[in-house]
């Protein structure tokens, strides 16, 4: 009986196995499979983008407060800005700055960066005044 039994097993696991592969069917399934792994790929390099954008833009407005000095004003808001005014008198120095949020961007991933291309280039953070290198008024943008 235990022969047979195993005759009978044998017989229907080489019968099973006969199945011709097809070159084209597990090519496409392979190629299937690539496809779904880079489009996840790409959705999850998107979300990391956009919270990277959106984390950015947070510690700046929340960073930025009179009183800091331009070496810490650098490192939250960035080396990138637009000088809209600067005088001098008597011994103060006074500057009148406009932080974007393209600048920041830039200036944490580069201008070439998946931020950057991501980020509203038309979004002002916030304008700021110095005197003799210390933030004096921040003006927040909308």
């Amino acid at each position: 009986m235990r022969f047979a039994s195993w005759v009978t097993v044998v017989t229907c696991l080489a019968s099973s196995s006969c199945v011709r592969w097809n070159a084209d069917k597990h090519f496409e399934y392979k190629q299937r499979l690539l496809d779904e792994k880079s489009q996840q790929e790409k959705i999850t390099a998107l979300q990391t983008t956009e919270v990277n954008v959106a984390q950015a833009r947070r510690t700046a407005m929340i960073g930025v407060r009179a009183g800091i000095g331009t070496n810490e004003l650098l490192k939250i808001a960035g080396y990138r800005f637009e000088l809209l005014a600067r005088t001098s008198s008597a011994n103060q120095i006074w500057e009148r700055r406009r932080y974007m949020l393209s600048h920041l961007v830039a200036s944490r991933w580069g201008s070439f960066s998946a931020e950057s291309k991501l980020c509203d280039k038309g979004v002002e953070l916030f304008t700021i005044t110095l005197v003799n290198g210390i933030v004096r008024e921040i003006d927040y943008g909308y």
